[in-house]
């Protein structure tokens, strides 16, 4: 059943591809049949020659034919594998974007308990998997299924005994390729996980290098990712260890089986029983019937390794997010009074942060939240956003005609990092807000004491390095202050989004924000300067949550 989920999962993720998919089976089907077609063509053109009353006019013209029937299998090669290439690339291509699309939609605190690593490894290496299975499997087995059965009727025709005991082993290898698919499937998770390790340790090593390198730790760090990589290749060597094994048996049996196809067919013409042609027939037969097995027992660990993939990566797809939607967040705020925490507790796993927490904001407030680090300021602004749940009580948004969840577009939010990616500075501050014009942009940038943009190189255009590299720390913060304006949302959530700011720099900036008019501001903060300006500081200590209204 669990199985059955997954291919339909994948025919899903194939949609469109159905007439590629096609075209290659078909081409495959008569591959296969052109194939024992030369077989018995061979046949013909050897007793041919050998005949004592052969015709050098028959030779020719067979001759032709297998020439022709060369022709046409390399075309369809050619051909079909063009396709199967173009539908793998296009597969991928659609299973990645599926997959990224997953987590940009999943629930935060679920796919949050995934490493970043782990998340690349299965939208890179899974999806290619998946994908690179989907175009191959399905042809390679009906076109293994298709010459198997071609060539077993024929070899049948010409040597039933020697077909039969031929084709039980078959059947018996089929089977015991099948038998090892838990083992395929475990082994197959295994190698996955064991390169996402690396891949997470390695991922995080580049993203801190400046303090690897400034504790000089490079020899500690080298170290670690060679265990690390030692047991990827532990992992990947068992597997490959007992793919081979699996296929090399196979292999292995029939090779066997064709020595004593040939064995057989010589006593055969000793007592004249056969002819040469035959004899050559049946060896060619004896080999078509080999190469589909042997593939049809490299299908089942691949298919078992696409399933396992596809498996992995339908996980990031349970994690999806609820939609709120609802209506404008602007004809929403109007009616907002208040957002409010009732007898809210929260817990990271068994560790409680916040307990019995009853907390209300007023609509237009400019707040601070203060406390120590790590007592759960930026776990209430992931409450509200409903980004967490609670394990009791409740967070709302209080309006004149109730208790609403969440709607749509209603927060705008600079984290702690500040969350900027490589690329111009307008790509950064516009990909909320992609219709912003230069006035928007403006504004928003002298709300932020941004207007140091205007004097970098290139200006809106200057571009920058991942997380902001190129900017100071306090122009990254001033700059994603900036775009959270863009998005022109009514409630502003700042998570220690001015540290970095001198004590002018940062008075100004919250002036500004201060001054912006039907905004509620909400700003998590360690320093003193946004206290003066605040209508509410909410202090939260010993897991408890204290408001102090400053004014009304």
């Amino acid at each position: 059943m669990k199985n059955q989920r997954a291919l339909q999962w994948i025919k899903q993720g194939l949609k469109g591809q159905g007439k590629k998919i096609a075209f290659v089976i078909a081409a495959t089907v008569v591959n296969a049949s052109v194939t024992v077609l030369y077989a018995l063509l061979v046949k013909d053109i050897v007793n041919e020659a050998t005949a004592a009353d052969g015709s050098i006019q028959k030779i020719g013209v067979l001759a032709a034919i297998i020439a022709g029937a060369v022709v046409l299998q390399c075309v369809l090669a050619l051909l079909s594998g063009l396709i199967r290439e173009n539908l793998r690339a296009r597969a991928e291509i659609q299973l990645r974007k599926r997959a990224f699309d997953a987590v940009l939609g999943g629930d935060y605190a679920e796919i949050s308990a995934y490493h970043s690593g782990d998340i690349q490894n299965r939208i890179f290496s899974d999806s290619a998997i998946v994908a690179d299975g989907a175009a191959r499997i399905l042809p390679n087995l009906v076109g293994a299924a298709s010459t198997l059965a071609f060539s077993a009727v024929t070899l049948f025709i010409l040597q039933p005994i020697y077909t039969a005991i031929l084709l039980g082993a078959c059947v018996a290898a089929f089977f015991l390729a099948i038998s090892f698919r838990k083992i395929i499937k475990r082994l197959h998770k295994q190698t996955r996980e064991a390169d996402g390790k690396s891949r997470e340790f390695m991922q995080e090593s580049v993203e801190n290098l400046l303090a690897v390198q400034v504790f000089e730790a490079q020899g500690n760090f080298s170290k670690k990712a060679e265990k690390l990589l030692d047991k990827f290749y532990a992992a990947a060597a068992r597997q490959n260890r007992f793919t081979i094994f699996s296929m090399d048996s196979v292999w292995m049996a029939f090779r066997i089986f064709y020595v004593a196809a040939l064995i057989f067919g010589l006593f055969e013409i000793f007592y004249g029983r056969t002819d040469y042609g035959t004899l050559t027939a049946m060896l060619q037969l004896v080999s078509h019937i080999q190469t589909p097995v042997i593939n049809l027992s490299g299908v089942a660990p691949r298919y078992f390794m696409m399933i396992a993939s596809a498996e992995r990566l339908m996980e990031l797809e349970k994690k999806r997010a609820k939609n709120y939607g609802g209506e404008p967040a602007a004809a929403f705020y109007e009616k907002l009074e208040a957002l409010v925490f009732d007898d809210v507790t929260f817990h990271y796993g068994r560790e409680s942060v916040l307990e019995h927490v009853d907390l209300r904001v007023k609509k237009g407030d400019f707040a601070v939240i203060k406390g120590e680090s790590g007592i759960g300021k930026s776990t209430l602004l992931k409450l509200l956003l409903g980004v967490y749940k609670p394990v009791e009580g409740a967070v709302y948004l209080q309006t004149q005609a109730g208790r609403e969840s969440a709607v749509s577009g209603l927060f705008a939010y600079v984290p702690q990092g500040n969350m900027l990616f490589s690329g111009t500075v307008r790509e950064n501050l516009c990909f909320i807000n992609e219709n912003a014009d230069e006035e928007q942009l403006r504004r928003a940038l002298e709300s932020a004491c941004a207007e140091y943009v205007y004097a970098l190189p290139e200006g809106l255009e200057t571009p920058i390095g991942e997380n902001g590299f190129g900017l100071s720390e306090g122009q990254v913060q001033r700059l994603a202050i900036a775009r959270a304006l863009l998005a022109d949302a009514p409630v502003l959530l700042l998570d220690e989004a001015t540290s970095a700011l001198d004590a002018d720099t940062e008075r100004a900036l919250l002036e500004n924000l201060r001054a912006l008019g039907n905004k509620t501001v909400i700003l998590i903060t360690h320093k003193q300067a946004a206290e003066s300006l605040a209508d509410a500081v909410i202090t939260i200590k010993n897991k408890e949550v204290h408001i102090d209204e400053r004014k009304s």
